[in-house]
């Protein structure tokens, strides 16, 4: 899968929130014009004067109602700033997605994904997960 560039100024902050050995995806709203009915990580647009670490803990609260423990930056995907860390919290999700889910490795393949996704989910559950 090839990595979609975007221009710095479309760029998103993502987050990938572990809970034991699985990861949070939220599946996207039927009523988004973008991407509807597909799965993806929290996430969203940086605020002005917002640093992509403070957008990515933000855009987690406000979708899922989950402050991440143990913050560290992960990397750059395409147009996504990506964080990664950790919760014990149950997701309560806005009206921004249908649905959530934690999920293990093996379940990436039987869910549409938003491009990037996949190669971030693959790559965290490589690096994380024994």
């Amino acid at each position: 899968m090839k990595i979609i560039k975007i221009a710095k100024k479309d760029k998103i902050a993502s987050f990938i929130v572990f809970k034991k050995e699985k990861i949070l995806v939220l599946k996207r709203s039927k009523k988004r014009k973008n991407n509807a009915n597909k799965w993806n990580l929290p996430g969203g647009n940086i605020d002005k004067g917002e640093t992509p670490k403070e957008a990515a803990i933000r855009e987690c609260q406000e979708e899922a109602g989950i402050t991440p423990k143990k913050v560290e930056f992960f990397g750059t995907y395409g147009k996504m700033e990506v964080y990664i860390g950790e919760t014990k919290e149950t997701p309560i999700i806005n009206e921004e997605s249908d649905e959530w889910r934690f999920i293990s490795k093996k379940e990436i393949k039987s869910l549409d994904f938003v491009d990037n996704a996949v190669i971030v989910l693959k790559r965290a559950f490589k690096e994380r997960v024994n």
